[in-house]
């Protein structure tokens, strides 16, 4: 069920989005027409919203000129409008702190003063981006249209018969706090990331451009490649027991305590897949995933890996936490050798995999570097735990907020 479904006070009406803001589209001025491009008018695409550290967008990476707003149907939101992705993807939300306009790729909303605050809008919007995102419809991509955006309702707080602004920013108030407490753990972790990153830098160099002189060999000279693999899905014994199976969609953090699939100890010792230690490297070799990412991760636990994927063990004299952020490091060079293959899933072959430079450092710098990682690794799992329970708490706030559920005073 969907906040859109649930069961409200009698201090709340369900509104449709029409009725509580004007919906604007976008456009996009000629690209070939310079005169149109880089004037004064920021202009936003949803890759602007894909990047935003808060619920402010202040600027866009592209702007367009007054004649090039005129040429084409996009129009000036002003401040505090809520501008929301209506495709690739959909249900990306954002309130401007300056004027602009947008791309065909967005349904804004401009809040009627007298019925809806601008904040409140913004968090049920993104409270309830699934539903907005079943709302899709399309054959190549999905897209939510504006007449399915103006059907919509949403539940809006009431005071004698009439939209209680007081109430909406006060809830809005609450669930930004909840959403900066959560933000500043997530932040955490990425200064924990910038900071090895960094260090690896000073220590030893870019892999690539290779600034300190120090022998290069292939990635392929310094561990043992191990291929994954998928068990039967007819043998339902092979499933549901407790040895984790590491796919792409579990590879969204540098350390994996567990996996979304796991099979059994049957399935281990009847098929070809194979055991893999804590702390060995892995790598996505296939998917769409690679089409803007190479995640790099580690498990905690020991594990198994399905096919899409590569498991890397490194070789006497080389560090896997060395190996890891070698890799991290050199992303931009990863990035550029990934392939397409013919059905258009993304790929990194073994070609590409073997002509990886890594830098061959002391061992003792190695496993300096090493320690300082374990230490970052034991404050990345409390700041972990602390983020998933911000997280929890924020879900549960945005439901109960949409509810009625959260008293004043």
């Amino acid at each position: 069920m969907s906040f859109v479904d649930s069961v409200v006070d009698s201090t709340t009406h369900y509104l449709r989005l029409d009725q509580v803001a004007r919906i604007v589209g976008g456009a996009t001025p000629k690209t070939g027409n310079p005169s149109f491009w880089n004037g004064p008018i920021s202009w936003a695409t949803p890759k602007d919203l894909s990047t935003l550290s808060s619920s402010r967008i202040g600027g866009t990476a592209r702007t367009i000129t007054q004649e090039g707003l005129e040429s084409c149907a996009a129009e000036v939101l002003p401040v505090g409008s809520v501008l929301l992705s209506s495709r690739a993807p959909i249900g990306l939300v954002a309130i401007n702190s300056i004027p602009m306009a947008t791309n065909q790729g967005f349904k804004s909303l401009i809040p009627k003063e007298s019925v809806c605050f601008s904040g409140y809008l913004y968090h049920w919007l993104r409270a309830n981006r699934p539903y907005l995102e079943g709302a899709g419809n399309g054959a190549t991509f999905k897209e939510v249209s504006k007449a399915v955006v103006s059907r919509v309702k949403i539940p809006v707080p009431h005071k004698n018969g009439k939209p209680d602004l007081a109430e909406q920013k006060r809830i809005a108030a609450i669930l930004d706090k909840a959403d900066a407490i959560r933000r500043k753990r997530q932040q955490a972790l990425r200064l924990t990331d910038d900071f090895l990153r960094s260090l690896f830098l000073d220590m030893f160099g870019d892999p690539v451009t290779n600034p300190k002189g120090l022998q290069t060999v292939g990635l392929f000279d310094v561990c043992e490649m191990i291929s994954g693999a998928t068990p039967s899905k007819a043998r339902k014994d092979f499933w549901n027991g407790r040895i984790p199976w590491i796919s792409p969609k579990d590879m969204k953090a540098a350390w994996l305590p567990d996996s979304i699939d796991h099979i059994s100890a049957a399935a281990l010792e009847e098929t070809n897949i194979k055991l893999l230690k804590p702390n060995t490297v892995l790598i996505v070799i296939r998917g769409m995933i690679l089409a803007h990412s190479f995640p790099v991760a580690q498990p905690l636990v020991s594990c198994t890996i399905n096919q899409d994927m590569k498991g890397l063990i490194p070789k006497a004299g080389f560090n896997a936490h060395y190996i890891a952020w070698s890799l991290r490091c050199q992303l931009g060079n990863i990035m550029s050798k990934v392939s397409t293959a013919g059905h258009g899933t993304r790929r990194f072959d073994n070609n590409a995999l073997r002509s990886l430079p890594v830098l061959i450092a002391d061992p003792q710098r190695q496993e300096a570097f090493a320690s300082i990682v374990e230490n970052c690794r034991s404050l990345d799992r409390k700041t972990t735990t602390l983020l998933r329970c911000c997280s929890n708490l924020f879900s549960s706030v945005q439901q109960r907020a949409f509810k009625g559920e959260i008293l004043n005073g």
